[in-house]
């Protein structure tokens, strides 16, 4: 352990070493602390940078991720190389910190946090920075941080707001099942709902501090207070959390650590018992909530409601759709269609893309119609006439919806294109511009 700062690192750090609330003791402290960072995207990026330059000893960086292009706005960290390299963000992450600051330990770890593995990466740090967009996730950290007797530093950005705050503090801050007993409702990403850069980058920094606050002992963390930044009005504040609930299933209310080599372990109070990480795994099962690594565009594809499921005739490939597609165009031109024997005369079709306006205005396909999901109830008579209605989003997921609508409106002939664009981009078309 770190006793004092050599003479390189005291003019390296000299101008926070001049801040009388800091000075050496902290500076020391930071210099020994261990930082577990889970996230290396938009959060991520800026909270890493802040950490490695402040002198922490050691990052160890937990994502599975590539790098891609959509990512560079926020994702500083990362650049174009990377993104084309299709490189693991914790490498290029750890690229860029080594090049910062040499002499803090960057230990990168390009897989998903899972109930399997998290008490293993939890249990040896000071502090855990969740930098994720991901709900299951969320749970899994701050279950395994409320196991492992650990502060979780926590943080949110979409579209125009981010939020921060401190759970588990001391082993006596509320955790996030706290706040959160059951899943949010409505829950976006940022690759749903998008995020402007900055935003993800002041919390990421805010993230950063918190975390130095924590292991250098110096002013008072975020615990039970969340900080939201408006950036459409320039506007912060600070509002109290309740503090720990006595029946939550994960903290329970007990403030005394466990030991996290036993599989069942008690407080010392046996009516408040810590949960499992096996306790966490079920609750995920329970809510349909799949870690990130299990997670994919197919399995929400045709699911509705989380419940409801299409039937298959009511679905169609993207590779199925661009051959329909084909023959309708054919059709409409008769010699054409004379010349190749084609009979089918149903060109009477409609692609109805029912994303939000700004996001068809991005990119769609030649033909399209737009009419954005939350209208299409009022719409329903703009489509009486079509003989077939071919329905796409973006995903796969919000054309679920409108087919289920359409199709509980009386409108038989409606199929759902699987997949949506990203699914038209990776089958049939590799030059769509997707975003």
């Amino acid at each position: 352990m770190l006793m004092s700062l050599k003479d390189a690192d005291i003019k390296r750090y000299s101008r926070q070493l001049l801040v009388p609330q800091f000075g050496m003791a902290p500076q020391i402290a930071v210099s020994n602390a261990r930082v577990l960072l889970v996230g290396a995207g938009g959060l991520g990026s800026s909270a890493a940078f802040y950490l490695a330059a402040a002198g922490i000893g050691t990052l160890n960086l937990v994502d599975g991720d590539l790098v891609e292009r959509s990512n560079l706005h926020r994702q500083i960290i990362h650049t174009e190389a990377a993104a084309d390299a299709k490189q693991f963000k914790v490498a290029s992450a750890a690229n860029a910190l080594l090049a910062l600051n040499s002499s803090c330990q960057v230990h990168p770890h390009p897989v998903y946090l899972t109930c399997d593995n998290a008490i293993t990466f939890v249990k040896d740090v000071d502090v855990v920075v969740d930098g994720t967009d991901n709900v299951s996730t969320r749970y899994i950290l701050s279950d395994a941080c409320v196991l492992a007797g650990k502060p979780l530093v926590s943080g949110a950005a979409i579209g125009m707001d981010g939020q921060a705050t401190v759970y588990n503090y001391q082993q006596r801050g509320a955790c996030y099942r706290c706040r959160f007993p059951t899943p949010p409702s409505a829950t976006r990403s940022c690759s749903d709902a998008g995020v402007l850069g900055p935003v993800p980058g002041l919390i990421g920094v805010l993230l950063a501090m918190e975390a130095i606050k924590i292991v250098a002992g110096v002013g008072t963390p975020l615990s039970e207070r969340m900080y939201h930044y408006d950036a459409l009005e320039g506007r912060s504040v600070v509002f109290q959390l309740p503090g720990r609930r006595p029946n939550c299933l994960s903290c329970g209310g007990c403030e005394t650590k466990m030991n996290t080599n036993k599989t069942n372990d008690t407080c010392t109070n046996d009516t408040n018992r810590h949960g499992t990480m096996e306790d966490t795994r079920r609750f995920l099962e329970e809510h349909r909530l799949s870690p990130k690594e299990e997670t994919s565009s197919t399995q929400q594809q045709c699911t509705f409601d989380q419940t409801h499921q299409l039937s298959d005739e009511y679905c169609v490939s993207c590779i199925e759709y661009d051959e329909a597609r084909l023959q309708y165009s054919l059709t409409k031109n008769t010699a054409a269609a004379a010349a190749d024997n084609i009979t089918n005369t149903n060109n009477n079709h409609i692609l109805l893309d029912v994303r939000v306006s700004h996001q068809f205005e991005i990119c769609a396909l030649p033909g399209a119609t737009n009419i954005p999901l939350a209208q299409l109830s009022a719409r329903l008579d703009e489509l009486r006439e079509m003989e077939i209605i071919y329905v796409m989003c973006r995903r796969g997921i919000a054309s679920v919806r409108a087919t289920q609508l359409l199709l509980d409106a009386g409108f038989n002939n409606v199929r759902n294109i699987v997949g949506g664009l990203d699914a038209w981009q990776k089958e049939v078309d590799p030059s769509l511009p997707m975003y």
